[in-house]
């Protein structure tokens, strides 16, 4: 393939996302920069017979460098993408600018030029700045800056198509001289005084009528969603309706399939291989498939959150959330900022800790990095509904929301007793961010993402999960074919003297360890070690409803969601930390206030079921 690439730059809820998705279509993925602890957003741009141009998404970035920001200091990612700019040399740079907030963008462009990179500035939501009465004059905009400008609007997929075109068509153009000529109109400096004069020049020369400032609804309705007290109120309210959203429309149809999905084909492959040895139909059947598909039919739930998520993010609302936040954070050593990556931990825990690289200051990082684990993630508050219901029927959503609260309270205590010993911070930390306007959520954009996420779930239940729960099928046969007798329950009973101090038998504990292989592979094992047969009689629900005491549920309950992270958050820790410390620092913590958190609920349980 060729040996060209594009990189594309700009400010954070620009539309970068959705112009990389439109110019890569399904071939994007993300990969480390050698070296760097920065993941970037990799692609490919292919147009008719034209040779393949590599095309990577940089980290958003408001400017590059400090002096040019006050003082104030870059983050990682932005660190990341300036470097990648000058030590890379991309044979052409994106800026993607929002022409509704022209100001703000023209100032990291101002810095841009001085780099001696081919550069073209797409303008992104020309359809917001019209709406807002903004008339810009893009030809005007283009000479002043002596670089091609191209207006568009990510929700219109005739002129992206265009921009592909335009792109490999610059791209096939030799280096221009005439850039010089426009060197006179340019800062030679990145001093923000220098730029921020030429930036007023600019726009007095190509832009008319009411400036981005004045969105007045905008500022109306941030004065409810900021507020200190009515936005705490809305953000407890958004929460509250994106979780009934998600398990109102995900549960019904998670039971449907696992009805449809693990017992009928359980059923359909018992009846194929009753030719072959015991062994290897009970592996296939009761090892492969009842372990993936208890975890595949979580699907659905899956495929709700993420999307809600989504849409919260795309429309501008958790930067506000952020904001609402920000006093809450200041309590536990962080500012607002810090929520952003915390509340990714929703979705997964990895993209948490990575989202930590937005902090500017190594404690801040450290700190969030160390907090994310205990945000509970999908496959966590899967398994919790699962459980839930499971247990306690109707009273599962107080159950669920109850566990939700213990794991807070776990960051609020956690994280202030770190933010006053190790990680002290006596200067304290102020939330500077600029809130994006709102945005109706673009479809395209929400359906790039909603398939990779499922596709990203989907391969590793169809990988991992499937490898570990056929692994613990096999302990669990060998070496007579019975489970009490096998090396599974051989191991499980060495730490059950242990685990029954939280009224946890030898069976639930090697749930919890499971889980350390992937969250969803708690439930995975269970319906392995449980012997949930795939072609019919009792389900995983059922089965644990008679098989565990409710003080033990609610024990076992705690330990999945405040245990040990998965491998791969354990990973990301290390990567983005580099401190074998804080790696075993969260191992240690966590595995500690997990049991130690199950220990007092169990007796406490026990009280109150006597």
């Amino acid at each position: 393939m060729s040996g060209r690439h594009i990189a594309l730059v700009g400010r954070p809820n620009v539309g970068k996302s959705t112009i990389f998705n439109a110019l890569t279509g399904l071939t994007q993925h993300t990969g480390n920069w050698p070296g760097k602890t920065v993941e970037l957003a990799q692609g490919w741009l292919c147009q008719g017979r034209r040779e393949p141009v590599k095309v990577v998404g940089l980290p958003g970035t408001y400017a590059l460098s400090s002096a040019a920001t006050s003082g104030s200091r870059l983050g990682l990612d932005e660190v990341a993408a300036r470097d990648y700019v000058i030590e890379q040399r991309p044979d052409l740079l994106v800026a993607v600018v929002n022409a509704a907030a022209l100001e703000q963008d023209l100032f990291l462009i101002g810095q841009l030029l001085t780099l001696p990179v081919r550069l073209v500035v797409v303008a992104n939501m020309t359809d917001v700045a019209r709406r807002q009465g903004q008339e810009i004059d893009f030809v005007a905009l283009s000479e002043r800056l002596g670089v091609p400008v191209f207006p568009t609007a990510a929700t219109q997929r005739e002129s992206l198509e265009q921009l592909r075109e335009l792109l490999l068509t610059e791209l096939e153009r030799p280096e221009r001289a005439a850039r010089a000529g426009h060197v006179v109109a340019r800062p030679e400096s990145l001093e923000a005084t220098v730029i921020h004069t030429w930036v007023d020049e600019v726009l007095d020369a190509v832009v008319t009528g009411p400036a981005a400032e004045t969105m007045t609804v905008t500022e109306r309705v941030d004065k409810v969603l900021t507020h200190p007290f009515a936005g705490l109120i809305a953000l407890f309210a958004v929460l509250g309706l994106a979780f009934a959203v998600t398990f109102g429309i995900g549960l019904p149809l998670q039971e449907l399939l696992e009805e449809g999905l693990v017992e009928a084909l359980g059923g359909w492959l018992g009846g194929v291989m009753a030719p072959l040895p015991g062994w290897l139909s009970g592996l296939l059947i009761d090892g492969a498939l009842v372990g993936a598909g208890t975890v595949v039919s979580f699907l659905p739930i899956l495929a709700v959150f993420f999307a809600v998520m989504a849409v919260l993010e795309d429309t501008g609302y958790m930067a506000r959330a952020a904001v609402v936040m920000d006093r809450f954070m200041h309590a536990i050593g962080l500012h607002g900022k810090s929520f952003l990556p915390l509340f990714l931990g929703f979705g997964c825990n990895v993209p948490a800790v990575l989202g930590a690289r937005t902090i500017e200051s190594q404690r801040g990082r450290v700190l969030t990095a160390v907090l994310a684990p205990l945000v509970p993630c999908a496959a966590r508050l899967a398994v919790l509904n699962f459980l839930a219901a499971a247990f306690f029927g109707r009273s599962a959503p107080v159950v669920v929301w109850v566990m939700v609260c213990v794991n807070i309270l776990a960051i609020a205590l956690l994280g202030g007793l770190l933010s006053r010993t190790l990680l002290r911070d006596p200067d304290g930390a102020e939330l500077v961010m600029e809130l994006p306007a709102y945005n109706l959520p673009n479809l395209r954009t929400l359906r790039f993402m909603l398939w990779f996420k499922l596709k990203s779930f989907l391969s590793k239940a169809g990988t991992v999960i499937v490898v570990a729960s056929m692994i613990v099928w096999v302990l669990g046969y060998l070496p007579g074919g019975e489970l009490d007798g096998s090396y599974l329950a051989t191991f499980g009973r060495l730490f059950e003297p242990v685990g029954l101090l939280a009224g946890l038998d030898w069976r639930l504990l090697l749930a919890a360890l499971a889980s350390f292989v992937a969250k969803e592979n708690a439930l995975a094992a269970m319906a392995v070690i449980y012997g949930v047969g795939a072609g019919g009689g009792a389900g995983l629900a059922e089965t644990l409803a008679a098989a565990v005491s409710l003080p033990s549920a609610l024990s076992f309950m705690v330990v999945v969601m405040l245990f040990i992270p998965c491998v791969a958050t354990v990973a990301v820790i290390h990567q983005e930390l580099r401190s074998r410390f804080w790696t075993g620092f969260v191992l240690a913590s966590l595995f500690v206030l997990s049991f130690g958190v199950a220990v007092i609920v169990y007796r406490l349980a026990l009280l109150a079921y006597a």
